[in-house]
């Protein structure tokens, strides 16, 4: 009971904050995600479980956060710029973000959370004195901001690791939304597209249940008389150890008794399963615009086209 209450007095505290019909995404996730029409749970969490949708993040994290986050100053009389390496912020952006996460990790978290929440938030950490001396990012799902409703001021609600609910103030929050339309927060491309995920991860595991649970034969034996069960499974054992396995291939057949044997090829339905788990590559990597062979796809690649491509990941995507 000691844990039942409180998870309940949170599941009514998010209805109450945003109606039964749009609750918050972290009550969804606990009850497995928006099912899409092939039945599969999507969540930004599940969602990476498709090779196409990691891969995708994964670059845009790393690559982003290896670019340094430099921080200048304007110079007085229009004399330029130059890095502030003596304000607060450069070592944070550039160092050490706070005392359990390097720079490198805090931006490279914060981007992963941008390309599949559509918001990167950060809690500021002051000194005495209210300088800022941290930045811990925190769950795009477990957080979301709003506005009093009294003063009309934004502020940022958090759930903590522990369960706490807890109210930063705009000033001590870093936010940064993606694409969205109301000013404060920004949708999720994963939860726009997720029926393309679904798809891609319904055909990854209907290729799965294939080779787990298919009953497909390489070929078939003919035999023009009836064969008791002994004398099949003495067939069957001789033919696989004389033609079967690595060692075996591209070994002349010999069959006797007018026995024949057939082949069976990739069915129709099969090749154009290969085919659809091609074209949802294509339709995740256009939703991160991620260039197809930067995530390992080569069938249209070139020596030409890679080059042009790579400049506009870096001149489109990047920046």
């Amino acid at each position: 009971m000691n844990i039942i209450k409180p998870l309940i007095k949170k599941v009514v505290r998010s209805l109450n904050l945003s109606g039964i019909g749009d609750p918050e995404q972290w009550l969804v996730d606990m009850f497995g995600g928006v099912r899409t029409a092939t039945g599969m749970n999507i969540t930004e969490i599940t969602a990476l479980r498709n090779t196409a949708v990691y891969a995708c993040v994964r670059i845009l994290s790393e690559s982003l956060a290896s670019v340094p986050f430099l921080l200048l100053r304007q110079e007085q009389k229009g004399k330029g710029t130059s890095h502030a390496t003596d304000n607060p912020w450069y070592d944070i952006l550039n160092s050490v973000a706070n005392s359990e996460m390097t720079a490198f990790t805090l931006r490279e978290t914060m981007i992963a959370h941008l390309v599949s929440w559509g918001n990167a938030y950060a809690w500021i950490e002051h000194d005495r004195y209210q300088q800022p001396v941290g930045l811990w990012p925190l769950r795009p799902d477990r957080t979301w901001p709003e506005r009093d409703p009294t003063t009309k001021v934004l502020q940022y609600k958090t759930v903590l690791p522990n369960g706490e609910w807890i109210t930063i103030p705009k000033e001590d929050m870093w936010h940064t939304p993606g694409l969205g339309f109301d000013g404060l927060k920004g949708y999720s491309p994963i939860g726009l597209c997720r029926e393309a995920i679904g798809m891609a991860q319904a055909t990854e595991e209907y290729g799965a249940r294939f080779f787990s649970n298919g009953a497909r034969p390489a070929g078939i034996l003919k035999h023009p008389k009836t064969l008791s069960e002994g004398a099949q499974k003495r067939l069957r054992e001789g033919f696989e150890e004389k033609y079967t396995g690595l060692t075996n291939a591209h070994k002349m057949m010999i069959l006797e008794e007018d026995m024949s044997y057939e082949a069976i090829g990739l069915p129709p339905e099969d090749s154009q399963f290969m085919e659809t788990r091609r074209f949802q590559i294509e339709e995740i990597a256009r939703i991160f615009r991620v260039p197809l062979h930067m995530i390992g796809d080569l069938e249209h690649a070139t020596f030409s086209n890679i080059e042009h491509q790579s400049l506009e990941f870096v001149k489109f995507t990047l920046f």
